[in-house]
């Protein structure tokens, strides 16, 4: 499909492991360094790869958190979770990379 010109954005749901490996069956997905996010609804698709997972933190919160970087997702891009890399298994190599944490 065309790029949107306009952010989009969409509310799901984290998805267990379980139901990722039914959607991927053939696939290996170490969860320990990914994790599954939608249900196909609302999905990152085509050139979405890269984009962020950001999760809203509780009332008083600062900012909200990148969770997630997209990693890929079914070539339908409408059916079942869109797979993300967990930022989480990375975050000490990035504050090293920025020096910022």
């Amino acid at each position: 499909g065309a790029v949107a010109p306009v952010l989009r954005r969409g509310e799901d749901r984290i998805i267990n492991d379980i139901d990722c490996n039914a959607a991927y069956p053939s696939i290996n997905i170490n969860y320990n360094y990914h994790v599954c996010f939608g249900d196909g609804q609302i999905s990152a698709c085509g050139l979405d790869e890269g984009g962020p997972l950001i999760c809203r933190e509780p009332e008083g919160a600062q900012a909200p958190t990148v969770a997630g970087v997209s990693s890929f997702n079914d070539i339908s891009c409408s059916s079942g979770p869109s797979v993300y890399t967990r930022v989480s298994s990375y975050l000490a190599w990035i504050c090293s990379i920025t020096q910022s944490c």
